[in-house]
């Protein structure tokens, strides 16, 4: 159940007889007011040439709340630290603008490279990992920060990350899981341990993939660059995939906004040549 349901339901019952109108009842609200006029929680009643919403029997309405939201309904939400108090409170971990705590994944091929805490007093021998199992990882949460200098790669897809050396000449990658969490991974990447570094982003060429550079050169302006290979435009007119930006028009035509950066101009120049876009594992094998 989302937010925007948790106001209604607070909403419903506090109004009483004075109920709330169509307009202001959301569409993704939809199945939480089918269930209220169902069990007769709430109906819908003619109002100055429209519809209004009013909450009916108390206990119907009650019953509601207490199925979606065992603690009730009055306990602010938009301090939720953890995905764990989200469920507890609202029976929605998503309700969370993040988790206690993230993992993440490092890789590097580069002999001697050390991820240390930010006190100095620990380090992770990530090139040692990577030789014998393939990889380590850190957490990063509100007691753990990580400390690196040097050339990071923040790469998308995961059979890229785990083959980056195939493709990438960087001390460090981390694997991005798809698009980056604000909430702990972007805000690492552009915390004070990490001023040192450089970072290169490899992901798909498509919008999303764009998209996160943008993200990634934002958070950490002038040390973010994204990983073009020359062979791009043959691999994508070779092995591109035209539903990959038909899927994705809404985030093309956001990042049409940038044509100032040469690689999102670049870009976009494939794209709208060849009318489609390329995932990143095509450069695994070229």
């Amino acid at each position: 159940m989302n937010q925007a349901a948790r106001r209604l339901l607070r909403e419903l019952r506090d109004r009483g007889r004075e109920g709330i109108p169509r307009s202001r009842v959301p569409r993704s609200c939809d199945s939480i007011v089918r269930e209220l006029l169902t069990c007769h929680a709430a109906r819908w009643c003619s109002s100055g040439g429209g519809h209004v919403l009013y909450a009916m029997h108390g206990s119907a309405l009650d019953a509601v709340i207490d199925r979606y939201y065992p603690m009730g309904l009055d306990d602010p939400l938009d301090d939720i630290l953890d995905r764990a108090t989200a469920v507890l409170l609202a029976g929605d971990a998503k309700m969370a603008r993040r988790g206690a705590c993230e993992g993440v994944f490092l890789r590097s091929a580069h002999s001697g490279t050390l991820v240390r805490s930010a006190n100095g007093t620990k380090g992770v021998s990530v090139a040692e990992l990577t030789e014998t199992a393939g990889g380590a990882a850190i957490l990063l949460d509100d007691e753990h920060s990580w400390s690196f200098d040097g050339t990071v790669a923040v790469v998308e897809n995961a059979e890229a990350f785990w083959r980056h050396d195939r493709v990438l000449d960087v001390d460090l990658a981390i694997y991005s899981a798809g698009r980056m969490s604000s909430a702990r991974l972007l805000d690492w990447l552009s915390s004070p341990w990490m001023q040192g570094c450089s970072f290169v982003h490899w992901g798909d060429y498509d919008p999303i993939g764009a998209a996160e550079y943008l993200r990634l050169q934002s958070a950490c302006p002038g040390r973010v660059q994204m990983h073009l290979p020359e062979n791009l435009e043959p691999l994508l007119a070779r092995h591109g995939n035209r539903e990959l930006l038909l899927k994705q028009k809404s985030v093309l035509d956001q990042v049409r906004g940038r044509p100032d950066d040469p690689a999102i101009a670049r870009l976009i120049d494939l794209w709208d040549r060849h009318q489609r876009a390329l995932e990143q594992e095509a450069l695994l094998w070229s």
